[in-house]
């Protein structure tokens, strides 16, 4: 059987932040334990900056793709 993946990354199919569903998925399972610390500690950081008006939406879109 065969696996697929399919990811709405943009906002077409749901309106929800996509990432967030995929790491609490990870955190629930207890997967990817690293790979959780290290995107959290990367992106949380920039989406702050984000929200104080440090970091521009296009700069912090184009560093989460």
């Amino acid at each position: 059987m065969k696996k697929a993946a399919f990811f709405d990354l943009d906002g077409t199919l749901t309106t929800t932040n996509v990432w967030r569903g995929l790491l609490e998925y990870f955190k629930a399972h207890n997967q990817r334990r690293f790979t959780h610390r290290l995107f959290t500690g990367l992106h949380y950081p920039q989406y702050w900056l984000k929200s104080m008006g440090v970091l521009k939406e296009s700069t912090f879109r184009k560093n989460w793709s």
